[in-house]
Protein backbone atom coordinates (compact mmCIF):
# COMPACT_ATOMS: atom_id res chain seq x y z
CA UNK A 1 0.00 0.00 0.00
CA UNK A 2 1.16 3.60 -0.98
CA UNK A 3 2.11 5.90 2.57
CA UNK A 4 -0.44 8.11 1.33
CA UNK A 5 -3.26 5.69 0.89
CA UNK A 6 -2.62 4.32 4.62
CA UNK A 7 -4.58 6.98 6.64
CA UNK A 8 -7.44 6.80 4.39
CA UNK A 9 -7.25 2.75 4.84
CA UNK A 10 -6.91 3.19 8.63
CA UNK A 11 -10.16 5.23 9.15
CA UNK A 12 -12.35 3.28 7.25
CA UNK A 13 -11.16 0.27 8.86
CA UNK A 14 -12.50 2.22 12.07
CA UNK A 15 -15.55 3.10 10.48
CA UNK A 16 -16.46 -0.04 9.73
CA UNK A 17 -17.25 -1.59 12.97
CA UNK A 18 -17.47 -0.12 16.50
CA UNK A 19 -13.89 -1.85 17.68
CA UNK A 20 -13.38 -3.33 20.70
CA UNK A 21 -13.27 -1.19 23.97
CA UNK A 22 -9.53 -1.54 25.56
CA UNK A 23 -8.86 -1.20 29.18
CA UNK A 24 -9.45 2.72 30.79
CA UNK A 25 -7.04 5.16 30.27
CA UNK A 26 -5.40 7.51 33.33
CA UNK A 27 -7.38 10.40 31.66
CA UNK A 28 -10.68 8.82 31.17
CA UNK A 29 -11.28 9.07 27.53
CA UNK A 30 -12.35 5.75 25.99
CA UNK A 31 -9.46 3.65 24.04
CA UNK A 32 -10.82 1.83 21.51
CA UNK A 33 -9.10 -1.34 19.25
CA UNK A 34 -9.23 -3.16 15.46
CA UNK A 35 -8.00 -5.62 14.19
CA UNK A 36 -6.91 -5.27 10.12
CA UNK A 37 -6.45 -9.29 9.61
CA UNK A 38 -5.89 -8.35 5.78
CA UNK A 39 -2.85 -6.74 7.00
CA UNK A 40 -1.78 -7.79 10.39
CA UNK A 41 -2.43 -4.76 12.00
CA UNK A 42 -3.72 -3.63 15.00
CA UNK A 43 -5.33 0.07 14.83
CA UNK A 44 -5.95 2.15 18.01
CA UNK A 45 -7.28 5.13 18.51
CA UNK A 46 -7.53 7.34 22.07
CA UNK A 47 -10.17 10.37 21.37
CA UNK A 48 -8.77 11.99 18.47
CA UNK A 49 -5.34 10.54 18.59
CA UNK A 50 -4.27 7.34 17.32
CA UNK A 51 -1.86 4.57 16.20
CA UNK A 52 -1.37 1.58 14.21
CA UNK A 53 1.50 -1.41 14.60
CA UNK A 54 2.01 -4.79 13.49
CA UNK A 55 2.94 -6.86 16.29
CA UNK A 56 5.50 -9.62 16.11
CA UNK A 57 2.93 -11.70 17.97
CA UNK A 58 0.29 -10.69 15.71
CA UNK A 59 -3.38 -11.15 16.69
CA UNK A 60 -2.64 -13.16 19.75
CA UNK A 61 -0.86 -9.55 21.26
CA UNK A 62 -4.13 -7.71 20.12
CA UNK A 63 -6.22 -10.48 22.32
CA UNK A 64 -3.74 -9.98 25.05
CA UNK A 65 -4.29 -6.42 24.69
Amino acid sequence: MDDLDVPEHLEDRMTGSPGLRMRGTPSGVPRFAWWDGATGTMLVREGDKGTFMQPDDGYEYFLKE
